[in-house]
């Protein structure tokens, strides 16, 4: 069964101004919106880079599915998302 995303959720204007955004690649600053948009109403998404791909940016070709596990572990390391396992699969929760 599929989650309900969270339709018409807001970026907030506030990591403008956030270091850890600011320390971003280009890509990663690019991802990171989208992933925020596609998340579930509890901020969850699935961490399958090429279910990522597909559902966030698929016709973004610079961001290549190559490249979202290392964009992913930038953005982890930067303390705006945690991925981790579950019984069924890898996930993502979207970090405040």
């Amino acid at each position: 069964m599929r989650r309900a995303i969270a339709r018409g959720r807001m970026f907030s204007q506030s990591y403008s101004t956030d270091r850890r955004y600011g320390r971003l690649s280009l890509k990663a600053i690019g991802l990171f919106p989208l992933m925020w948009s596609n998340a579930d109403d509890q901020g969850r998404l699935c961490g399958d880079p090429e279910e990522i791909k597909y559902a966030v940016c698929p016709n973004i070709d610079h961001i290549t599915k190559q490249d979202i596990p290392l964009l992913l572990k930038e953005l982890q390391d930067n303390n705006l998302i945690l991925c981790y396992d579950t019984p069924k699969s890898a996930a993502i929760q979207m970090l405040d």
